[in-house]
């Protein structure tokens, strides 16, 4: 990874402890990978080895980077059966093809998805909770399968053959949450048409409640209601981009029209309810540039709090959002920060959330910057929040996604203090592993 004169660069301590806060990219790397990663040589304080339901031994650990560098993990099949995830000539003969994925995080917990293909009934899903804390050594525990079907599988399954291996749980809709007594519920939300499911696994070490799943009712309230509500009702299903976790208490799944359904985990139940709250803001126009979360997204901001980030195009003029018609100004951009607070206490007392912008970042004062340098001037993507300081968000920047002719692929991660509007760092980084929805803010306490 390059930084270049005049940028600051982050910080080379790489140690466990050193680190407040990481970038966890989903995608896991293997020994090939390894080589040309930006996260440094794997940790061996974070070694960890488990067996797969099928009888394969799998060693995963931490490869740790200071933002707006990515961490990964890095897994290593045991006993000859070479890197996690490669795809061997001989692993193709064999039809074995294995896929790892973090699925989710929070706080020192990590989902890790592994999925082998096996025969016609398609991949068979093992589901892997790693804990690294300070006080104890990392652990990587197997989950138990989920077998029964939730409410979409079953109307999508209807009149075919039963399948016998444990069913999968999507990434963008399912969650991990430590709560506050110390036990970890991973949690998947599922819609059809106007009914949700929940599907909840309460997991403490070396034991578990096995996975529940129930009906939650949807709360939509009148004042922020109308036209949108019936929106809403009108939709199959919502499409959700990602499952945020707040603090020790809450659950925020991400919607792609413009809000997020809230649940109070901490609840019993048989209490627990969806709140959809609408966003603080339309999505804005980005001429076809990927999906909305490619230029916003929702963080946790404190124990009891969210924060939103929209990167928006405004008119070359600034007065307002909206893309320009000149030439000159064609993308220009404003970034937007909103916080809604007391996330407890409206849910409990049932009253209006409301947002607060926090502030507005305008391209013109990021790119007179000195420490902007050579950057393209193109709008930034795919914001992830600080784990540590909500006003920190790194950006990705790249020329190639504006449909420029000859257009400069070189990607660049941009950490930026939306607060104070200055650059903290920047670094050049590998395209392929920074996508729109690639890395999970997430503060890792280990010793």
């Amino acid at each position: 990874m390059e930084t270049l004169t005049g940028w600051r660069e982050p910080s080379d301590s790489t140690a466990c402890g050193g680190l407040r806060w990481v970038m966890l990219n989903r995608r896991i790397i293997d020994d090939e990978d390894s080589r040309s990663s930006s996260a440094s040589a794997h940790d061996a304080n974070t070694t960890v080895v488990a067996r797969t339901s099928s009888g394969r031994v799998l060693s995963v650990s931490l490869c740790l980077a200071p933002p707006p560098r990515s961490s990964s993990f890095y897994a290593v099949w045991l006993g000859g059966d070479g890197p996690a995830g490669s795809n061997s000539k001989e692993e193709e003969d064999n039809d074995d093809d294995t896929r790892l994925l973090v699925l989710a995080a929070h706080d020192d917990c990590v989902l890790i998805e592994v999925s082998e293909m096996c025969g016609r009934f398609g991949d068979a899903h093992d589901y892997f909770l790693y804990e690294a804390g300070a006080a104890r050594p990392p652990s990587l525990s197997l989950l138990p399968g989920r077998y029964f079907p939730m409410q979409c599988e079953q109307h999508e399954r209807a009149g075919k053959e039963a399948h016998p291996r444990s069913l999968s749980f999507p990434y963008r809709t399912t969650g991990v949450l430590r709560l506050g007594d110390g036990d970890v519920l991973v949690a998947q939300l599922e819609f059809y048409y106007d009914k949700a499911e929940l599907c909840v696994f309460r997991f403490r070490p070396g034991s578990g409640s096995g996975w529940v799943l129930s009906r939650v009712p949807v709360v939509h309230r009148e004042e922020e209601g109308g036209e949108e509500y019936a929106k809403l009702q009108g939709r199959w299903r919502p499409e959700f981009e990602a499952t945020v976790p707040v603090g020790n208490r809450f659950m925020c799944w991400v919607d792609s029209s413009d809000g997020f359904y809230l649940c109070d985990m901490a609840a019993a139940e048989e209490n627990r309810k969806l709140r959809y709250v609408p966003a603080p803001v339309a999505t804005a126009s980005h001429r076809g540039n990927g999906r909305p979360e490619s230029h916003r997204s929702l963080a946790a901001a404190g124990t009891d709090a969210v924060r939103f980030v929209s990167v928006a195009p405004r008119c070359c003029c600034g007065g307002g959002v909206g893309e320009s018609s000149c030439e000159r100004s064609r993308f220009a951009f404003n970034v937007t920060t909103w916080t809604m607070n007391n996330l407890r206490t409206t849910t409990e007392a049932d009253e209006p959330m409301k947002w607060f912008k926090d502030g507005v970042l305008d391209c013109d004062e990021i790119w007179q910057l000195p420490s902007y340098g050579r950057l393209p001037r193109v709008a930034p993507r795919c914001p992830v929040v600080s784990a540590d300081d909500p006003d920190i968000v790194c950006f990705m920047v790249c020329e190639a996604y504006k449909c420029i002719a000859g257009a400069d692929e070189t990607v660049w991660m941009v950490e930026t203090n939306t607060s104070s509007k200055t650059i903290i760092s920047v670094v050049r980084t590998d395209i392929f592993r920074h996508t729109a929805d690639a890395c999970l803010p997430i503060k890792l306490h280990i010793g």
